[in-house]
């Protein structure tokens, strides 16, 4: 067993005067056994740890080229929603205040169908609003219709 070790007397040698010794400039062999053997196992645990610490960055990386990914395919389907919104029809708030049309003067007793059956020469009404008090819930004599 401590002929496989020779190999790697230099840096045994090396690790064993930095530690005990303190020195690197004595070039003295090294006679203790157990000194010899703890350094061979110290290399090949370092060996074990570098070999996962490679694994670990593989696994890094992937992890990060799935970021990526997911990054850019949030990007696509946000730009494709906010393409869908800004096409959705009556999201133009010009163009439905110009299909709007305020009421002012209606009597209080008045209804939303009766407005609708009242208006519906000028066209498809989509909505009538009656603004009412918030507090009493009676009419406030105004009307919205949304056409």
């Amino acid at each position: 067993m401590l002929r496989s070790l020779v190999g790697s007397e230099m840096c045994i040698r090396d690790r064993y005067q930095r530690r005990v010794r303190g020195t690197t400039t004595a070039m003295d062999p090294i006679e203790d056994e157990e000194a010899i053997l703890a350094a061979a196992d110290e290399n090949e645990n370092e060996a074990a740890n570098d070999e996962a610490e490679g694994d670990a960055d593989e696994e890094l990386e992937k992890l990060k080229k799935k970021w990526l990914e997911m990054e850019e395919e949030a990007e696509k389907l946000k730009s494709i929603a906010d393409a869908e919104v800004a096409a959705a029809p009556g999201n133009d708030k010009a163009e439905a205040d110009g299909r709007s049309l305020y009421v002012g003067q209606v009597d209080y007793h008045a209804t939303p169908e009766e407005l609708q059956a009242h208006f519906q020469s000028c066209g498809t009404i989509n909505r009538v609003t009656i603004i009412c008090d918030n507090w009493t819930g009676h009419s406030k004599g105004l009307s919205l219709i949304h056409i």
